[in-house]
């Protein structure tokens, strides 16, 4: 009997998702979910605008593999009300947590309830999302969850990540948006010259990015499992980094290795 393969999205699916149904095909019967979870974003952020296609999205995940599609309900997620009931501890407060406080208790609350709601032996999700995908591991292994596999970030023909909120750029800001993965080469590059100190590779990445986009969150070289902080990077790191350009906030992370 085939494994069942969950593959969480929030929808309006792109090929990097499509990379997970695939993978997902590879291991067993892919199940993919749609559900534009509420608790992951803040009171000023895009919920009500994020991307919804849910006939797109269906076509999509079908022609990918997709042995069933599932549309939660809002009120089979939550029937208390959309309450993140999740603590995700001192790693979700970092990074992406520490600008969006509350994001990674939404997101491990909802992922719980997918665990505890749909069966699957696997779960697939993407390296974009890195400290998220770490958080998910953690979660999995605690809870006795399915098994998790990551994808590599899926980036198109110029070197953007893909995400769904790419669809908010202008042909001008998509322009200034290539710049984010260049800055993460820009410190791969310093690392594969053997610079191994935290704050000067992180210089090299802000340095580069700071004209070329609108804001600067973060971008910070860290371990890879991203704790603990370390000013000597001697072991496989990550650099990570939010940007915004104009109004659209995009994340990326690259892999450093010995």
């Amino acid at each position: 009997m085939k494994k069942r393969v969950l593959v969480p999205t929030m929808g309006a699916l792109h090929q990097g998702h499509g990379a997970l149904i695939k993978k997902a095909a590879a291991l067993g019967d892919p199940i993919v979910s749609i559900f534009v979870n509420p608790t992951q974003f803040g009171p000023t952020e895009d919920f009500e605008k994020y991307p919804r296609s849910a006939e797109r999205d269906l076509e999509y995940a079908l022609k990918c593999g997709a042995k069933e599609v599932l549309f939660p309900k809002a009120s089979e997620i939550y029937p208390n009300g959309p309450i993140a009931t999740e603590d995700s501890g001192f790693l979700g407060s970092i990074l992406e947590g520490a600008h969006r406080p509350g994001f990674f208790n939404g997101v491990v609350t909802v992922v719980k309830k997918l665990f505890e709601t749909i069966a699957s032996d696997i779960a697939v999700f993407g390296e974009k999302d890195w400290q998220q995908l770490i958080l998910i591991k953690d979660l999995s292994k605690r809870i006795n969850g399915p098994s998790i596999v990551s994808v590599r970030t899926v980036r198109d023909e110029n070197g953007l990540a893909l995400s769904s909120r790419n669809a908010y750029l202008s042909d001008e800001d998509y322009e200034k948006s290539l710049y984010v993965s260049k800055a993460l080469e820009k410190v791969e590059s310093f690392w594969k010259d053997g610079l191994r100190d935290k704050k000067e590779l992180e210089t090299a990445g802000i340095d580069f990015l700071s004209k070329k986009v609108s804001k600067i969150d973060y971008l910070e070289v860290r371990p890879k499992k991203l704790l603990p902080e370390l000013k000597i990077l001697n072991q496989e790191s990550r650099v990570l980094t939010a940007v915004w350009v104009k109004g659209t906030r995009l994340i990326d992370n690259k892999g450093l290795f010995l």
